[in-house]
């Protein structure tokens, strides 16, 4: 029996509406770091008030996956999850352990106008056309009423800070560093600006114009600061930081330098900027961008995971989450640091496999995913 036939006789299918929604409700849109914490874990269905709490389910409670209707799509996914090749493997599960894609949302981006074939193409225009779009005030069918099963409740704590990592290299080029030197000497002068008492808004002010004219209204990753606090604390907080937050796309080639921003703002912050009512969401495969450092929550967290790249570290897990674009402040950026390559190997196997015995444990689903190990080439 092939594996799509297996999951749909091991899984009951969610109730498939055919009716998009054509109307988008728009709404309207630093304190203690444990207050904010506890607040948001039962703002966010966490049993516990602490960050740390676990959520508890009904192991014989159905959570369907997401379940194509579309054959060509079926059939591409299939052989994806038969693919030796981990980081393609590691695509197909994504989309087929994916919970908190609503029947709504699924039709909508099986129904959208791909101008493409082929399930990761068609997912890569949906991502640019539909989640990030072209224009600054697009807002993404993510943070939409279609995508109701993955938004976030309004009722964050609004004091809570949040932070998130950029990467400098792309801003300083714009800026017309282009040469390896240039790029080095205009990360320092970022650095001596934030430094002086009072920062150098004549350094910085430049470089905040230059996220701000990034096109498009693309989702932010971005996960809780006082999750990350025991990382931000240390002194090699930047590479503890991308390996915690799952950020492989970061990994650098032998001799290849990078330069990075630590930003930092408030949960409050984002809800003024926003143009929605609830502009936090669960990250999901939709707005995954191909990434085979992803890995989709099980349904009912309220939040995501970040999977951690080293599969021996055996820390906690950090929660992340997605929310509408922020435009940043000259005070939203606290720290930048540099890291020099090659980046250390991930074996891609090994750590989604760890990723997933943490959401085993941590969410009492022992039957959600699959792990990776035997059935790639190492």
């Amino acid at each position: 029996m092939s594996f799509l036939r297996r999951q749909r006789h091991r899984l009951r299918p969610q109730p498939f509406h055919l009716q998009l929604v054509q109307r988008m409700h728009v709404g309207a849109g630093g304190g203690d770091d444990r207050v904010g914490v506890g607040a948001l874990a039962r703002s966010v269905r966490l049993t516990s008030a602490e960050a740390g709490g676990h959520t508890v389910h009904n192991q014989n409670e159905c959570h369907p996956a997401m379940q194509f209707t579309r054959t060509d799509l079926a059939e591409d996914l299939e052989l994806l999850r038969a693919d030796r090749r981990a980081p393609r493997r590691a695509l197909g599960d994504n989309f087929a352990f994916e919970e908190n894609v609503g029947a709504t949302r699924l039709t909508h981006f099986e129904t959208f106008p791909a101008t493409t074939r082929g399930l990761l193409p068609i997912a890569a225009e949906y991502f640019y056309e539909s989640v990030q779009g072209i224009r600054r005030d697009h807002v993404p069918s993510t943070f939409l009423p279609l995508n109701a099963e993955a938004l976030m409740p309004a009722g964050i704590e609004p004091t809570q800070k949040i932070v998130r990592i950029e990467r400098l290299n792309d801003i300083l080029n714009k800026s017309g560093a282009t040469t390896p030197a240039e790029l080095q000497s205009a990360y320092e002068r970022v650095r001596d600006a934030l430094d002086a008492s009072p920062a150098d808004r004549r350094v910085i002010d430049p470089i905040i114009r230059q996220f701000s004219a990034f096109p498009g209204a693309r989702p932010s990753f971005a996960c809780f600061k006082a999750e990350a606090a025991p990382d931000l604390a240390a002194p090699d907080w930047l590479p503890r930081l991308i390996a915690r937050l799952g950020l492989g796309h970061f990994a650098l080639k032998a001799g290849e330098a990078g330069y990075f921003a630590l930003m930092q703002y408030t949960v409050e912050e984002v809800f003024k900027q926003a143009t929605v009512g609830r502009p936090f969401a669960v990250p999901t495969v939709l707005e995954s961008r191909g990434s085979e450092f992803f890995f989709p929550a099980p349904a009912g967290q309220g939040v995501g995971y970040a999977v951690d790249l080293d599969p021996t570290a055996r820390r906690a897990l950090i929660r992340e989450f997605l929310h509408v674009r922020l435009t940043y402040r000259a005070d939203h950026l606290v720290r930048v640091g540099h890291l020099t390559g090659p980046s250390r190997t991930v074996n891609l196997a090994a750590t989604r496999d760890a990723h997933l015995a943490r959401i085993h444990a941590r969410c009492t689903r022992t039957d959600y995913g699959a792990t990776m190990t035997g059935e790639v080439d190492p």
